[in-house]
């Protein structure tokens, strides 16, 4: 359900971003270290930390105006 709007971003953005997806299930130390409580959980980092973090599916306007936020 996400995955086609984060490969459309992905695919719009270009090299201005980095989409990556993480199995939970497969990676719970990584869970674990990010507190992921629901999914899906986007989580947007900046310079390697975690700057802002949205839980469930969001509309890819919503989440292309984040990007766009957090490049400033």
């Amino acid at each position: 359900m996400l995955t086609p709007v984060l490969e459309q971003i992905a695919e719009e953005k270009g090299d201005a971003v980095k989409i990556t997806k993480v199995n939970v299930d497969e990676n719970p130390a990584l869970s674990q270290q990010f507190g992921v409580k629901s999914i899906p959980l986007i989580a947007f980092f900046k310079d390697g930390e975690v700057k802002e973090t949205m839980v469930g599916v969001q509309p890819k306007d919503v989440i292309a105006a984040k990007l766009d936020e957090l490049a400033l």
